[in-house]
């Protein structure tokens, strides 16, 4: 709008004045603290790319050149179009001849999609076909440098493929598993050489979606992880290196996001207030949008990992398994939090659900927009202190970039702890006084008290913080 209002009325005058009068507006957009913010995620995006995904730099990562994909579900098929789309040469395999035949045509379509005319090229597509190869034998990738696993979410099947994989592969091909919540280091267990192995965690769609966790499992050895960390960067996307645990990286700082949503609905929070709130602090949708987007089965599962791992702080709630039995899925059964058409377009939030909930209701009092957001979001900060404390990343940064790009965080606040950094630390610790009454969730990470104490930040260790 300033932008456009300058132009408007600079029209109206001769050039001297004009060009003053964009020169000011310039000024005062360059000076404008959103400005700096932006800056500053850029110059993290910059670091981002010049790190090679461990501390030494002595380290120079092996050339990746032929891929193998393992998996023609939708993200075996992402992960393999983001390939060719780059200029390797695929192999995808799947169990299924008829997986494999239905999966070929969206895929180069998926390959061939042109930013620009905002559709597929045939043209493209056709040129691109010659660089991908499909068999339902596991043997045709035995010349890959790299092979990535993307079968179901489940372990033993996981551990199945791979073993199997790493009975025909040589001794350089690096093994890596496209996995959300399986520990990689349970993955490695029956592994001969778990040194090539690791996680790499892409996000659905693959192509929209820039991050990429890079999974380090115990005995995942440095020459693998810069090897790959340089690969996802040919691949245009932003790796950040995560140290095995559960929910990783992404996953753990979301669910506690999700998690005091679904709380505020037993509440009797309104759900479109809730997603509203969320969308003016500037996440592109709500939590209980995303709830029915991811669907309700499939985060009732991640929910399930991570309450386990952190008890109550991440306690898994009645409300979602609840709306699972009884078939609310979300978007993909035209019914969760919001109803939705055959098409899977919105259509409104779904009254009914609080018939389904009222088991499960609770009573806490009214709370203030400014409240309910807070309740959304500083819970977020809480988690990702604790990743720092336990060492999951290596820096603040690591933890902004993921969020801006797995989460679509607003940039334009500099990220999650960037953000955090502009509260204070003591008045993040005064927000949180106020809901002391919800428990354990909302008590003060160590970290946060600690900085509130000597008057410190989350980048204050950088060398080089947001601009």
């Amino acid at each position: 709008p300033r932008i456009l209002a300058t132009l408007l009325e600079a029209s109206q005058h001769d050039a001297a004045l004009a060009s003053s009068l964009e020169s000011d507006a310039f000024f005062e957009l360059a000076h404008n603290p959103v400005t700096s913010r932006l800056i500053g995620v850029f110059h993290l995006g910059q670091r981002n790319a010049r790190d090679p995904g461990i501390p030494r730099a002595d380290l120079k990562p092996l050339l990746i050149e032929s891929v193998g994909v393992v998996g023609a579900g939708i993200m075996g098929c992402g992960i393999a179009a983001s390939h060719i789309r780059h200029d390797f040469s695929v192999s995808i395999v799947d169990v299924s001849e008829l997986s494999l035949s239905k999966a070929i045509p969206p895929l180069l379509e998926e390959a061939a999609w042109d930013r620009e005319s905002r559709a597929a090229l045939p043209s493209r597509a056709l040129e691109l076909a010659g660089r991908l190869r499909s068999s339902t034998m596991l043997s045709s990738l035995r010349g890959s440098q790299l092979i990535i696993e993307s079968v179901v979410e489940r372990s033993d099947i996981k551990q199945a493929v791979l073993g199997e994989l790493e009975s025909m592969i040589g001794p350089e091909t690096i093994l890596a598993t496209n996995t959300s919540t399986n520990p990689i280091e349970k993955l490695a267990r029956f592994l001969s050489y778990p040194e090539r192995f690791l996680g790499m965690h892409f996000f659905n769609p693959v192509r929209r979606m820039t991050l990429v966790e890079i999974i380090r499992g115990p005995a995942t050895s440095d020459q693998t992880i810069v090897t790959v960390v340089a690969h996802a960067k040919r691949l245009g996307k932003c790796p950040i290196v995560v140290r095995d645990s559960p929910g990783f990286l992404v996953n753990r700082v979301l669910m506690p996001y999700l998690h005091e949503a679904v709380e505020m609905v037993r509440e009797g929070v309104d759900v479109a207030r809730i997603d509203r709130l969320s969308r003016r602090f500037g996440m592109p949708m709500g939590p209980l949008e995303l709830y029915d987007m991811i669907g309700l089965d499939t985060a009732f599962y991640a929910g399930v990992v991570l309450s386990t791992a952190f008890g109550e702080r991440i306690e898994s709630s009645p409300v979602i398994p609840a709306m699972v039995r009884s078939g609310r899925l979300g978007r993909k059964s035209s019914a969760g939090f919001y109803q939705y058409s055959p098409k899977g377009k919105m259509l409104k939030p779904d009254q009914t659900i609080y018939e389904l909930i009222e088991p499960y209701q609770l009573r806490t009092g009214e709370w203030s927009d400014d409240q309910i957001t807070d309740r959304l979001f500083l819970p977020i900060v809480q988690e990702a202190a604790l990743v720092l404390d336990e060492q999951i990343v290596r820096e603040a940064c690591d933890i902004d970039l993921a969020v801006i790009h797995g989460l679509g965080f607003p940039a334009f606040r500099g990220g999650l702890l960037a953000w955090a950094d502009s509260l204070g630390a003591s008045d993040i610790l005064m927000r949180l006084k106020q809901f002391e009454s919800l428990g354990s969730r909302m008590r003060p990470a160590p970290r946060l008290l600690d900085m509130a104490r000597r008057g410190g930040s989350f980048y204050a260790s950088m060398s080089k913080g947001p601009q």
